[in-house]
């Protein structure tokens, strides 16, 4: 018994040590739908897609997914109109990439481009966790 709480313990504290070192993703859905087309949801959900991993479904205009966590990298980024049945599978609306570096704290924000047409983009804001 001893040695399970142990074990558990140690296996605890090497994933608090390796956690410490990662960087977190926050993701802003700045479009509403009324801006890509009068027809559309006004909340306009999209689907996020983070290096081929569907991470958040449905998330809505002025909202927030987040925070993931990942390790130190650069990270392919494609924000699609949502898709309830089949999340992340609609073509990609915004395709990006974003550098996290280790214990940092970063936020994009999916937006239109500045001519207020497609293709979208992101922007990014990071700050530093220690």
């Amino acid at each position: 018994m001893q040695v399970a709480l142990c074990l558990a313990l140690c296996l605890a504290l090497v994933a608090s040590a390796l956690a410490a070192d990662n960087a977190y993703l926050y993701i802003v859905q700045g479009i509403p739908g009324y801006d890509v087309s009068k027809n559309l949801d006004p909340g306009y959900p999209v689907d996020i897609s983070i290096d081929g991993d569907c991470l958040v479904r449905g998330l809505t205009f002025s909202h927030t997914g987040g925070p993931l966590s990942f390790a130190a990298g650069t990270y392919d980024v494609q924000i699609s109109e949502a898709n309830s049945l089949a999340p992340c599978t609609n073509t990609a609306v915004i395709t990006s990439q974003v550098m996290l570096e280790a214990t940092t704290s970063t936020t994009i924000v999916a937006a239109l481009s500045g001519s207020g047409e497609c293709p979208l983009c992101c922007n990014s804001l990071t700050t530093s966790l220690r």
